[in-house]
């Protein structure tokens, strides 16, 4: 015997009480193109950071046996500074 299905319509955040939250940034173009750039572009900028940290990572991980001390501690020694550097303003790799 099958258990009965029930139809129950899905709930938005809105509809259990929940408020949505919004934000708004406005630019004043051309005077903010600038800003307006770094403002859309940011995913960008976050996605070069990361790709960098996962490259230099996998360059010091799987490090061939005929690497150099120096050229593998120059990388480890960029990875900390990238990381230094992300936690000096505040900023999460995801």
């Amino acid at each position: 015997m099958h258990s009965p299905k029930h139809n129950l319509p899905m709930m938005s955040r809105s509809q259990k009480g929940e408020e949505e939250m919004k934000a708004t940034i406005e630019f004043h173009l051309p005077e903010d193109q600038e800003s307006f750039d770094d403002a859309v572009n940011g995913w960008k900028w976050q996605m070069i950071v990361y790709d960098l940290d996962q490259h230099l990572r996998t360059k010091t991980k799987y490090a061939p046996d005929d690497v150099s001390q120096e050229v593998y501690d120059a990388l480890i020694e960029l990875r900390e500074h990238l990381h230094q550097e992300l936690r000096e303003s505040a900023l999460q790799l995801k």
